[in-house]
């Protein structure tokens, strides 16, 4: 039996829960991208790129994509975004820049996009940074390394 015209709200709860439970199966992404695709409800919409999102599965960023493009609710769209930050694949910041450079976006929007890129961020430590840190003695901390240190 189809899951599609039921309780949207309780359909909602079971694509995060689906999301938090992390098993990132076939038949899981299927039900979840099929309730994402569903235009009847705004909240099982967020709900269901919630889920994808908690699964941190890349497979699923082509299809938040798709729907990104397709959203016209600025809190689907955030939604989207920021499971697209939490999955943190790099074939994501490529359209996020591009919508955050359109002026004929809304702002909020363009706002969560750069909340998407600082997710994605790129947290592996790099050679020519990270020596900076090295043998860094807390105790007698400069205010300016400490800075430095806390944005790295």
């Amino acid at each position: 039996m189809s899951a599609q015209g039921k309780d949207p709200v309780l359909r909602g709860y079971c694509c995060v829960a689906l999301g938090l439970i992390g098993d990132a199966r076939q038949d899981v992404k299927d039900a979840l991208k099929l309730a994402l695709r569903e235009r009847r409800s705004e909240d099982l919409r967020r709900n269901a790129a919630t889920g994808l999102g908690l699964l941190h599965d890349a497979e699923v960023v082509n299809v938040l994509l798709e729907e990104l493009d397709k959203a016209k609710s600025m809190t689907v769209q955030g939604q989207i975004i920021t499971a697209l930050g939490k999955i943190g694949d790099h074939k994501a910041v490529r359209p996020l820049i591009e919508i955050l450079k359109t002026k004929s976006k809304p702002t909020v929007t363009r706002a969560m996009c750069s909340v998407g890129l600082g997710l994605i961020g790129d947290l592996r430590p790099l050679p020519e940074l990270s020596r900076v840190a090295t043998d860094y003695n807390y105790r007698a901390s400069v205010r300016d390394l400490d800075e430095l240190l806390y944005i790295l």
